[in-house]
């Protein structure tokens, strides 16, 4: 035991170091703790711990090592407490109010929400109800289907940002209870399922809560774009359990859609989906044939919907889509726009080491022809490509998005080595990563729900479902004197607030984008002057004082020598031709 401490503690403590020395050597780190520790209002160090994702985040990981640490060296217990029938017995009966529990800890009734983010959904769906449509006249950043399925759903309920802080609200509700169902199934184990929503709930959504943030001002990091890999995962572990074909070509089926849902995140989808079934049928029995076939199956599910999707378009508008829209937006990022450097170590090398690890014992087993579980396959592969285009996008705020498949992993390690038998000294390495993530998420849990229930007042809940906000009333009322003085149903805006005056007043943009943020470069916005300059239109629309940016004011220096201001709004000056 002393022999397999010491072989322990030294990587871990070298891995320790190597983590602090990396925030140690990064200047502008300890510059912005210092801002903010010398900042107005942060009155003391528990001011800063709770509402400063960056600073809680690294403590948190510095005081779960120590606590492991200290859980390796001292605690006596084992991962038996985890299986008794009274545990299992309690947790069993406990279910129902965990459900309840859970649903109170993610309303939030004032439904928080940040416009910037959602103008890259609902501008899309307002463009669709307008007339304009995906693919032809419009893009979206994140996909396709994402915005058909909203603007259906917005067919039944109202269509407006707080009706959609709502919906991932219920989005990220409905996620955290497929994660209980699916590992209840998996591990069958109510105490296991109990306790990893509990670890994953504080790390993707609280981790993000602060006295100005909450998990509902991203869409795009909820799951509604990063919880696809959920249905899968049930069809593919319903495929291990009754070898019924259906379930993986069900698999297949949603991995394709996935990638005209979301591009990126449906491609490492597509590929752990792959992975697995062709894994399936090498695995004891080396099928080359089969796993060629599942190959096969996939391209024609994606070629299918492909052509589904384009016939239905043609039949809508008349022509086929231009599909090199399906990438106009992202292909700027994947140039390196909105990319931040990550530091050379840190807590994400050690999720995807997890998942190479769990890769290697999978590939290990494969050539000595040894059965794995294919949750754990799908799982690991997933992981690995989650974590590479967390990398390759170096946008720290992914990183909580991508993590779930980690714990889940964790746990299957857990329940895999008690009730196999390893040796105790495996098994107690074993608990002590569990301890580990369970102190981290009770860390933030402790120090993030006081920030979260501070933000929330219960009596504004109706009245932030309905009511227009007061920081948005000037857009609103301009929006509805647009509305009711111009009859055309396009409008010619370049403003920072184009998307609210369009849904507002229910118009489209005469150009073809929806959010002046999606203008990255002058030469793009080159193009609508070179637009406006040609076409002439009779009026434009042009942001005023807080509403104007470089890019507002590029553009107004286009077109000056052809338009003056004729009248001014609250937000916005209305231009005529000289």
């Amino acid at each position: 035991m002393r022999k397999l401490r010491r072989h322990f503690f030294i990587p871990l403590g070298a891995a320790a170091a190597l983590v602090a020395a990396s925030w140690l050597s990064q200047k502008q780190y300890f510059t912005r703790v210092a801002d903010l520790v010398s900042a107005p209002g942060i009155a003391h160090p528990l001011s800063l711990i709770s509402t400063q994702r960056m600073v809680v985040a690294h403590l948190a990981l510095i005081l779960a090592v120590v606590a492991a640490a200290v859980y390796y060296c001292f605690d006596r217990s084992d991962l038996g407490v985890l299986y008794r029938g009274s545990v299992e017995r309690f947790f069993n009966k406990f279910w129902p109010f965990g459900l309840i529990l859970l649903a109170f800890l993610l309303y939030h009734p004032g439904l928080p929400l940040d416009p910037h983010h959602y103008h890259y959904f609902l501008g899309a769906v307002n463009d669709i109800y307008q007339g304009k449509g995906l693919l032809y006249e419009t893009s979206h950043l994140y996909g396709l289907f994402d915005v058909y399925f909203l603007a259906l759903l917005f067919k039944v309920i109202p269509f407006s940002y707080p009706m959609f802080a709502a919906v991932i609200t219920a989005a990220y509700f409905l996620f955290f209870c497929g994660i209980f169902v699916f590992l209840r199934r998996w591990l069958n184990s109510y105490t296991l399922s109990t306790l990893g929503v509990s670890i994953i709930v504080p790390m993707l959504y609280f981790i993000r809560t602060s006295d100005t943030q909450s998990a509902l001002f991203l869409p795009a990091l909820s799951p509604l774009r990063w919880g696809l890999y959920l249905p899968v995962l049930f069809s593919v572990l319903a495929y291990a359990r009754s070898g019924k074909r259906k379930f993986a070509h069900l698999a297949m089926v949603i991995s394709a859609a996935a990638v005209f849902w979301n591009f990126d995140t449906g491609i490492f989808l597509s590929l752990a989906t792959l992975a697995t079934f062709m894994y399936q049928e090498l695995n004891p029995g080396w099928n080359i044939r089969e796993a060629g076939k599942i190959l096969l199956h996939f391209f024609l599910y994606g070629l299918s919907l492909f052509a589904l999707t384009s016939l239905i378009n043609r039949g809508v508008y008349g022509s086929w889509p231009h599909w090199s829209l399906f990438l106009r937006e992202s292909k700027d990022f994947v140039l390196g726009a909105a990319m931040h450097p990550l530091p050379p170590l840190g807590l994400y090398q050690i999720i995807f080491y997890t998942y190479l690890l769990s890769l290697a014992v999978i590939f290990y087993k494969l050539v000595g022809r040894k059965t794995v579980d294919l949750p754990l396959v799908f799982l690991s592969v997933y992981g690995v490509f989650s974590m590479v285009h967390y990398i390759g996008e170096s946008t720290g705020q992914i990183f909580s998005a991508v993590t779930a498949p980690f714990v889940l992993i964790i746990l299957y390690a857990v329940d895999n080595f008690w009730k196999e038998n390893y040796q105790p000294a495996y098994e107690r390495l074993v608990a002590t990563g569990l301890a580990c993530l369970v102190f981290m998420a009770a860390f933030l849990a402790i120090f993030k729900l006081p920030v979260e229930f501070s933000t929330r007042h219960y009596t504004q809940a109706g009245e932030s479902l309905f009511n227009v906000r007061a920081e948005e009333l000037d857009t609103y009322y301009d929006a509805k004197y647009l509305q009711a003085h111009y009859q055309q149903k396009r409008l010619p805006i370049i403003s920072l607030n184009d998307t609210k005056l369009l849904t507002y007043s229910k118009k489209a943009n005469y150009f073809d984008f929806y959010y002046i943020f999606t203008i990255y470069f002058r030469s793009q916005m080159q193009k609508y002057i070179d637009q406006a300059r040609s076409e002439k239109p009779a009026m434009l629309i042009v942001g005023r004082n807080n509403y104007r940016n470089d890019q507002v004011e590029y553009f107004s220096a286009g077109v000056q020598d052809l338009y003056a201001v004729s009248e001014s709004l609250k937000t916005v000056d209305v231009y005529t031709l000289r």
